[in-house]
């Protein structure tokens, strides 16, 4: 894969720490929003979003229960991935973690970031 300039990019990953909280609501407003802004009523659009803010996702990244995965292209973060705890209504047979979030920037789609 190639960036604009045609030059190959390199995609990279990591864990996402706490000063990534900032990161990743950026991310994840700005995916869910081009995503999903048209389904919702504007005023429904801003409660939703007003329940994720950079406190609630520092708290994540502190929480042992809850992982997280940045992708980045060329050394900018571009996506990410939160694991959490089992809140579905299933009996693993094992240890189980819930893919929650996967979230990537429209213009990185098929890229393959989302691959890692």
């Amino acid at each position: 894969m190639a960036n604009a300039g045609g030059f190959p990019m390199t995609i990279s990953y990591r864990r996402g720490e706490i000063d990534d909280a900032a990161t990743i609501d950026r991310i994840f407003n700005t995916s869910f929003c081009e995503t999903f802004a048209h389904l919702y009523a504007p005023e429904d659009l801003e409660a939703f979003l007003s329940d994720f803010t950079i406190a609630q996702w520092e708290a994540q990244l502190r929480d042992p229960a809850f992982a997280f995965g940045i992708g980045e292209v060329d050394g900018e973060p571009v996506g990410y991935v939160k694991l959490g705890p089992m809140k579905l209504p299933v009996e693993p047979h094992g240890p189980a973690l819930l893919l929650s979030q996967l979230y990537v920037l429209k213009e990185h789609h098929g890229s393959g970031v989302a691959r890692g």
